[in-house]
């Protein structure tokens, strides 16, 4: 008889040790992951402002895997590869390069938009980009 009790209890404690994990492993799993109906794949047109040029129309292309992108980025005469995206809810950063200029960005993803800051060497600002139809 006790050995049948505690053989129950020691099966329902490991269920609930499972259950725990389960849980636990999925939330961890998502929190990372973008916000359902906001996938940021896509290509965008839109500006940077703030460089010592002036506005800068510019074209980005974003390839997402779970929470994570790369892409490419065309601004005026220059081509830059974004690498090291990440995304956390409607939050984005990535970083660029063309071999001879770096930079980074922070920006958020709303309703199909990504507006955000940019800065490269010395200079930085604003960009605004919104995603093609």
């Amino acid at each position: 008889m006790v050995s049948s009790r505690l053989f129950r209890c020691i099966r329902l404690t490991a269920v609930a040790v499972s259950a725990a994990f389960f849980v636990s492993a999925t939330l961890f799993a998502q929190a990372g992951a973008p916000a359902k109906g906001s996938p940021v794949a896509g290509k965008y047109d839109g500006v940077a402002h703030g460089a010592s040029q002036g506005d800068i129309a510019m074209t980005v292309t974003l390839a997402q895997t779970g929470a994570t992108f790369t892409g490419t980025m065309d601004a005026g005469q220059m081509s830059f590869s974004i690498y090291d995206g990440k995304i956390d809810g409607d939050k984005l950063t990535w970083s660029f390069s063309n071999g001879e200029i770096n930079g980074g960005v922070a920006a958020e993803y709303k309703d199909g938009a990504i507006k955000g800051e940019w800065s490269a060497s010395s200079e930085g600002g604003s960009l605004e980009l919104k995603k093609q139809q």
